[in-house]
């Protein structure tokens, strides 16, 4: 019986922790939205002063790193 009672809290605790981690992520996505967004637009306003693509190409980072978050 007590099996069932350790596994029935660690069911209980896992449930919050998914929760938690969910709220965590929606919480996080906007302002990293927003800054992606905001890089994206300098980037184009900048593209034709900055005096090498490579100075460009780190605009491009957030952007990159961003393709592989969680939608």
């Amino acid at each position: 019986m007590e099996i069932q009672a350790v596994q029935a809290e660690l069911e209980r605790s896992n449930e919050r922790l998914a929760s938690f981690a969910g709220q965590v992520s929606h919480d996080l996505k906007t302002p990293l939205t927003t800054l992606s967004l905001s890089l994206s637009l300098i980037r184009e306003q900048l593209e034709e002063d900055v005096p090498g693509p490579e100075c460009v190409g780190l605009l491009d980072r957030p952007s990159t790193a961003r393709r592989g978050w969680p939608t």
